[in-house]
């Protein structure tokens, strides 16, 4: 599966509609594979929400997939590519690792308890909190390294246990139990939330929450499952840019992997602190 996504407004909310207009350019068929191109656009009240082009999708047999080796990445992806130091963070600046009930108390905001002493008397509104019951995606953080990655603005790695009842396969088609690629995505944007809120982006206000980034082409390449016989997924991002205008937003590469096999590749991922702006967070941090 292979798209390039870009939003053009925030994510849906409750009473909300999305419209899809889904157009299928042409099928193609190499042997005994059969490979489909499209693209569509999806409206919410007629205006534009999201919209994907150079759209690939094949059926594969198993064994095909298996032995596909994955993500293959072009030298360009693989390639060290400094951007000089990154911003300076809000909160201490740490390398770390979260366990599984540190990940848990971001659930319900208890920063201090994910991130200790240095959060100490920091809230967030109900909004920035980390998804849980059906959504909790990410069950530890195996590494949070502020100056990591190939861009060496940071880096972070999340994994997950997969269980063969895990409602996420069972819900799919039947005969083919893996988790949906939409879902991989949310993974990686959970992953970077952690990030974000370990930076310090973080505000005790319910209206201000994560959301996508508008006007930003995310290039999406899937080689591979998260199937019932899968033990781990793990999302490894790496930050790319850290900005502010006009409001607080970073873009990142995202690897994720299949056990030891990886098998997705989003390349500029973007996400925004959505009704904030710097001097919002900065005034939060200045408080005693």
């Amino acid at each position: 599966l292979d798209s390039k996504v870009t939003f053009h407004r925030s994510l849906p909310v409750p009473g909300e509609t999305i419209e899809y207009h889904i157009e299928i350019d042409r099928f193609l068929r190499q042997g005994e594979i059969y490979l489909f191109f499209f693209h569509y656009q999806g409206y919410i009240n007629q205006l534009p929400f999201i919209s994907m082009r150079d759209g690939c999708a094949g059926f594969f047999t198993e064994q095909e997939v298996e032995n596909s080796g994955g993500i293959i990445l072009k030298k360009e992806d693989k390639e060290m590519n400094l951007q000089g130091p990154p911003p300076a963070w809000f909160a201490s600046v740490k390398r770390l690792s979260l366990n599984d009930s540190q990940v848990d108390a971001l659930r319900t905001g208890d920063l201090e308890a994910a991130f200790g002493t240095d959060f100490k008397g920091k809230r967030t509104g109900r909004d920035q909190w980390l998804p849980g019951g059906p959504m909790r995606l990410i069950h530890r953080v195996l590494d949070l390294d502020p100056g990591g990655g190939r861009f060496g603005m940071g880096r972070i790695i999340a994994q997950a246990d997969i269980h063969p009842d895990d409602w996420f396969l069972t819900c799919h088609f039947i005969d083919d139990m893996v988790m949906p690629g939409t879902l991989m995505y949310e993974c990686c944007a959970h992953t970077l939330r952690v990030f974000v809120q370990r930076m310090g982006w973080v505000l005790p206000h319910d209206h201000v929450c994560y959301n996508v980034l508008e006007k930003n082409e995310s290039d999406l390449k899937c080689r591979g499952p998260v199937t019932r016989a899968t033990k781990k997924a793990l999302y490894d991002i790496e930050i790319k840019t850290i900005g502010y205008e006009p409001q607080p937003f970073v873009t990142a590469d995202a690897h994720m992997f299949s056990d030891d096999l990886e098998i997705v590749f989003y390349k500029d991922m973007g996400m925004k602190l959505e009704g904030a702006t710097r001097r919002d967070i900065e005034a939060y941090w200045r408080k005693e």
